[in-house]
Formats: C-alpha cells, sequence, structure tokens
C-alpha cells in the first residue's frame, strides 16, 4: 500500500481533474458546492482522527462490515436508478 502521502496526492489530482469535468458537463453549481463546502469539517476530523484511532481498531472485523455497507449502498443505489 503507498504511504498517506502518495494516496492523499493520488486523491487530490484526481479532485483536481474530475471537478473540472463535472463543471463542463453542467453538472457542478453552487447547491453541489455548498453541499462540499458543509462536509469539509467532517473530513478534517476524519483526517485528524484516523491516524491515532486506526491503532485501537481491529482491521479484521472492520474490513467485512465496510465491504458489506458498500456492498448494500451498490445495491440501494442500483434499485433506485431501475
Amino acid at each position: 500500500m503507498l504511504p498517506c502521502p502518495l494516496r492523499c496526492g493520488r486523491f487530490a489530482i484526481g479532485s483536481v481533474l474530475t471537478l473540472p469535468a463535472i463543471a463542463a458537463a453542467g453538472r457542478l453549481g453552487w447547491a453541489e458546492l455548498a453541499v462540499g463546502a458543509c462536509l469539509i469539517p467532517a473530513a478534517l476530523l476524519g483526517f485528524v482522527f484516523s491516524g491515532p484511532l486506526r491503532s485501537h481498531v481491529d482491521a479484521g472485523r472492520v474490513r467485512p462490515l465496510v465491504l458489506g455497507l458498500a456492498a448494500i449502498a451498490a445495491v440501494v443505489l442500483i434499485v433506485r436508478t431501475i
């Protein structure tokens, strides 16, 4: 797995490339920017607390829960779009 600065860098580059494309497609307006701005504090809190809490979380137990939650969310999204 890549060290955090490299993973964060790839995410930042992806965001910088994706946002103009979304704007060019006409899908990025003030409402979306406002929602994104509201999510910044939660993202920062997650970034700050993830490092110290990582040693207290059993990855073997959390990974299946996260994957299961993602699978359920994907199925709900697919059903809603049909």
